[in-house]
């Protein structure tokens, strides 16, 4: 299982505008590529894993299975920061992952640090939401165009930028995409905080 300090700039957008700057981005860099992900998040009923500001995500991307542990850090201005812990799982457990709730603390290789939070608690499946990705690599960094679908209802449009040098890649990409015509909106929840919300609609 990878561990890193994921560093992400996240930034609103709508449809148009999403459209656009795949075109300018992609003439930039080149090399967009493609990826529809589906999304399962998980916590317990009484939500302890948010309580400790963690999250536990399975997705299926183009048919590999990744199981993704996260704790947030501090968010200051446009950027995020977060303890990530990631592995790529068979992909046969994922009908499993999909029904078989009752046995998830046992199913996934989730981490022990989540798994001394959970205690004798369960995960269950509390939100499910598609994600169309376009993932263009500048070097260091991983630029992301986002539509997620959530509750099959709600379209939202969203740029991520990762980096090993966030500083770097916002001194770079920034004044880009103003360039590009963007005015900047900083998105401050992240698809998790967002989840918790639609899951209470």
């Amino acid at each position: 299982m990878s561990h890193i300090v994921e560093e992400e700039i996240k930034l609103k957008l709508d449809a148009e505008t999403h459209e656009r700057l795949l075109i300018h981005i992609n003439h930039a860099c080149g090399g967009a590529i493609a990826l529809h992900q589906e999304n399962y998040f998980f916590d317990s009923t009484d939500e302890i894993l948010r309580q400790h500001l963690m999250s536990v995500r399975v997705r299926r991307q183009n048919n590999k299975i990744f199981l993704t542990v996260k704790q947030k850090r501090e968010s200051q201005d446009l950027v995020h920061r977060q303890d990530e812990h990631e592995v790529q799982l068979n992909s046969a457990c994922w009908p499993s992952i999909v029904t078989d709730s009752a046995h998830l603390n046992e199913i996934l290789p989730i981490p022990q640090h989540c798994l001394d939070i959970l205690g004798n608690k369960t995960l269950i499946p509390f939100m499910h939401f598609t994600n169309q990705r376009w993932h263009i690599q500048d070097g260091k960094h991983e630029i992301c165009l986002d539509h997620s679908l959530f509750n099959d209802t709600i379209h939202e449009y969203e740029l991520e930028i990762e980096s090993s040098d966030v500083q770097a890649a916002a001194k770079k990409w920034l004044p880009l995409l103003k360039q590009w015509g963007y005015t900047e909106i900083a998105q401050s929840q992240s698809k998790l905080e967002r989840c918790y919300n639609y899951a209470r609609k």
